[in-house]
């Protein structure tokens, strides 16, 4: 857990306190809408609650707060300094990395206020207007953040699996559900949750197969070649 003091929020990789020196002193992160569906039942108390139609619940977008204090020399370095950060931030949509949740980011657009009193400091309030599920860093290949990982809470894919005959490969999923994709070598097959599907050389999205559910999901391949398992896990 980063220590207040030092928490910065990182948007697109830009910190707040190693780039601007906005030190925070509060930060709320609420949890998504839920999109509840209910159906008055005429002559009755009751209802009937549809909010799972879909075969899960739905989520609005949640809301991040963070408030910071500015410490700045004179006026035109407090107008200097909120120009910097009003032209990165305000209006934009980025991803957002907190430092205290260094496995994670979240993507919303950015809004900010600034206060100014007569002392040596002023408040800066930036609010995150996100999508529900926040995602994990770097899971699919790209740009993975080795050092700040959690490996007790994160989850690290395998890399690249060599499969010589028959290979099982257990993904550990998340609340949202997601289709992995297969990068292989060669032709091959996957066997999950009973059913079997044909791989074939290069990418794999199949529309067709079952999303992830939260916890195991074991995927077995058969075939010879390798293949590189991307997945795209989201939690609240």
């Amino acid at each position: 857990m980063a220590d207040m003091a030092r928490m910065g929020v990182s948007f697109d990789g830009v910190n707040t306190l190693s780039v601007w020196g906005l030190v925070c002193t509060s930060l709320k992160v609420s949890m998504p809408d839920i999109k509840v569906k209910h159906i008055e039942l005429k002559g009755s108390d009751s209802y009937i609650d549809l909010s799972n139609v879909f075969g899960r619940v739905l989520y609005g977008n949640r809301k991040i707060e963070a408030e910071f204090v500015l410490h700045e020399s004179n006026a035109d370095d407090w107008a200097r300094t909120i120009e910097k950060i009003g032209n990165a931030l305000h209006g934009e949509r980025k991803e957002i990395i907190l430092d205290n949740d260094l496995s994670y980011y979240y993507t919303g657009r950015i809004s900010c206020e600034f206060e100014k009193t007569y002392r040596a400091f002023s408040i800066v309030k930036i609010s995150m207007d996100c999508e529900p599920y926040k995602y994990l860093v770097d899971q699919s290949g790209g740009r993975w953040l080795w050092s700040p990982f959690d490996l007790h809470e994160g989850i690290i894919d395998a890399g690249t699996l060599e499969v010589n005959g028959t290979y099982t490969y257990t993904l550990k999923g998340l609340k949202k559900k997601s289709i992995p994709n297969f990068q292989c070598n060669n032709a091959m097959t996957v066997l999950y949750n009973g059913l079997t599907y044909n791989l074939s050389e290069g990418s794999n999205h199949l529309l067709g197969l079952k999303p992830t559910q939260d916890g195991d999901n074991v995927y077995i391949f058969n075939g010879n070649g390798t293949v590189k398992v991307s997945y795209k896990g989201g939690a609240l």
